[in-house]
């Protein structure tokens, strides 16, 4: 019936009427209805190649709309199209998509069916001995569809033909798509196979605390292995493993990263060990204080990737206390004379090795005058004191002279064994022209005596 050919995909749409005295093109596997020419009954037909023929049968050509297609003057060539009459509408329907009465034509779209793949075979391929990889070649899939013909298949996924693999698994998967998007697929797996040692798991060579593993040619036969410790560790074995021939390998037992230690911390002056914890691993610290009166110079004591203690110090930040002898005088015979004088701190006292400078030394002869020494005392982290004292030396003398109505004239004022003269002045009592002539003595007394000038 017209309602059971109706296309499966049928939109209103797609309706094509023809009127009376009106021709249409219509596309290739167009199915129409109308009446026949010669029986006048109303039948069902589908443009094929140019060629009107049944429509449930393509095989069977309708010579009478055929016929009359050549009087419509079309070619009997075309192929793509052809040109029909279209005939008065006998029939009425009410119901359904046939509800006009005129002849109707419709593109028959069928259900969209997807192009057939046909995906290649592939075999297993093996890596041969020393190499890592393999070419991996087969042909190409071929598709078809029914009305766009052969369809060039596309690669989705997988290694390309000609492309080298290692060791695995793989899978080759294709599309084809026809003009109208319907697509096939179809995938493929192959395997290549190659010698190789034990793969890698937490028990085996690989598998390495606190380091890595690099490998030339992963775990294949031939392969080298070396062996790196992370920062802070060392290695402690072999550096390198090689997988032999005969899936072995070439170092079994495989090595440790031991991490990096210093010795047990060494002892410091001034210093106090408060926490420090063991092992002394890298990075590893250790709280320290200083003993009264010192000042801890840095926080901590730290394990260096040399495997060696940062430095800290406790330095004395308390100045020396010092003493000076009290200050002295001395008397010399005369003003040449010279007079050796020993001294010393009488205390010091400090926290760490101290060095005392002076200005005057110990021993040293001092003549006439009066002399400051200093005492400087400085400790090895530059706290400095310092304490002062008087030296004073006099020279032995006499009385000073002053007589009335004289003049006093001396070679060197009044210190022992000086000479002055005397001479009474003019218009005194006494002889004006008397010099009296006077020493002083070493006990401090003048020889002869004064004139008597009135």
């Amino acid at each position: 019936s017209l309602q059971d050919d109706l296309p499966t995909e049928y939109v209103t749409s797609w309706k094509t009427l023809a009127y009376r005295n009106m021709t249409k093109l219509v596309p290739h596997g167009t199915v129409c209805a109308g009446p026949d020419a010669e029986s006048q009954r109303w039948i069902m037909v589908r443009c094929w190649q140019g060629i009107w023929k049944d429509a449930a049968d393509p095989t069977t050509t309708r010579q009478s709309l055929k016929r009359k297609r050549k009087r419509s003057g079309a070619s009997s060539g075309q192929t793509e199209h052809v040109k029909m009459l279209h005939y008065r509408c006998e029939n009425r329907c009410d119901t359904g998509w046939w509800h006009y009465c005129q002849n109707m034509c419709w593109i028959n779209r069928r259900k969209d069916v997807p192009p057939t793949i046909n995906c290649p075979s592939i075999n297993d391929f093996t890596v041969e001995f020393g190499k890592q990889d393999v070419r991996v070649t087969w042909r190409k899939p071929s598709a078809h569809d029914e009305e766009d013909g052969n369809v060039i298949p596309r690669q989705t996924a997988g290694p390309e033909i000609g492309s080298y693999q290692e060791d695995g698994n793989y899978l080759v998967a294709y599309e084809a798509k026809d003009s109208k998007g319907n697509t096939a697929y179809c995938s493929v797996s192959f395997n290549v196979y190659a010698s190789h040692c034990p793969n890698p798991d937490s028990n085996s060579l690989y598998f390495l605390h606190h380091g890595t593993v690099n490998c030339t040619k992963s775990n294949l036969v031939g392969s080298v292995c070396f062996f790196y410790c992370d920062a802070n560790y060392e290695l402690k074995g072999h550096k390198s493993s090689r997988c032999l021939q005969d899936e072995t390998w070439s170092s079994p037992n495989k090595p440790d990263c031991v991490a990096l230690r210093c010795s047990a911390p060494p002892f410091l002056e001034n210093i106090i060990i408060k926490a420090c914890p063991e092992p002394f691993e890298i990075g590893a610290i250790c709280h320290v204080e200083c003993l009264p009166s010192y000042q801890l110079v840095g926080d901590h004591m730290t394990c260096k990737l040399d495997r060696k203690w940062s430095t800290v110090e406790c330095i004395d930040v308390t100045r020396p206390a010092i003493k000076c002898p009290n200050s002295m005088n001395q008397t010399i015979q005369d003003k040449t004379s010279k007079v050796s004088v020993r001294f010393k701190l009488e205390s010091i006292v400090d926290d760490s090795s101290t060095h005392v400078t002076t200005n005057y030394l110990s021993g040293q002869a001092f003549g006439l005058g009066r002399y400051v020494v200093i005492f400087t005392a400085k400790d090895k982290f530059g706290n400095e004191a310092k304490c002062a004292f008087n030296l004073t030396f006099d020279v032995l003398t006499c009385p000073v002279l002053n007589p009335r109505f004289a003049s006093v004239s001396c070679n060197d004022s009044h210190y022992v064994w000086s000479y002055c003269s005397i001479k009474c002045t003019f218009g005194s009592n006494d002889n004006s022209d008397q010099v009296v002539n006077m020493q002083c003595q070493i006990d401090s007394t003048w020889t002869n005596k004064l004139p008597n000038c009135n």
